[in-house]
């Protein structure tokens, strides 16, 4: 939940240093500077940069409405922008609290990020 410089040197550090996995959330807000830092370690020759980013789903509990649908394919688009990569590798439902209000908006949620896949936004999607 590193922001401003703090994760911008962390996440380009991590890069220099071998690792080849970022991980990042909307909730966050940080995509826009780990998209900074991945651009910069990539401009100097390193690859293969895996960057798993997660969808905050809303919880009720915490008077956040679930996402719906419509606003899960705005998040994972949004998400991609931020980051301005070509494809996000992982698109993760951060934690499935969706599922917990006994009705179909998780099912939505998911839904919605399969259609993210399918129209390239994201390789891989999930629930952590």
């Amino acid at each position: 939940m590193m922001s401003g410089e703090e994760c911008y040197q962390g996440v380009y550090t991590a890069l220099t240093k071998g690792y080849q996995a970022i991980d990042t959330a909307e909730g966050y807000n940080n995509e826009e500077t780990v998209g900074e830092a991945v651009r910069r370690a990539a401009q100097e020759g390193i690859q293969d940069i895996q960057i798993t980013t997660k969808l905050w789903p809303g919880r009720l509990a915490w008077g956040q409405p679930a996402k719906t649908y419509d606003k899960v394919l705005e998040s994972g688009r949004a998400s991609l922008k931020a980051l301005r990569v070509k494809v996000i590798d992982v698109y993760l439902i951060h934690t499935p609290f969706a599922f917990e209000e006994g009705n179909d908006t998780g099912v939505a949620q998911w839904r919605a990020c399969l259609e993210l896949k399918r129209e390239g936004v994201c390789r891989e999607v999930g629930v952590r």
